[in-house]
């Protein structure tokens, strides 16, 4: 899936965080009881950066699973 900067009408750059594991992002009141998040609710992140202006956007591979 390509992705368009909706400032510029370019396609995004697909990016990468510097951090230690991958950022990770999970459907808001849904588990994080003792063992943590949900993992059937969970996806990890991918940024992806317009080269023209910079507008950085996230997206997740699954989103279904946040429904």
């Amino acid at each position: 899936m390509e992705h368009t900067c909706p400032k510029c009408k370019v396609g995004l750059t697909e990016g990468q965080l510097d951090h230690a594991g991958p950022l990770r992002v999970y459907k808001k009141g849904e588990g994080a009881g003792l063992f943590g998040p949900d993992t059937k609710q969970m996806d990890d992140i991918s940024p992806f950066v317009c080269p023209e202006c910079g507008l950085v956007e996230f997206y997740v591979p699954n989103p279904g699973k946040f429904q």
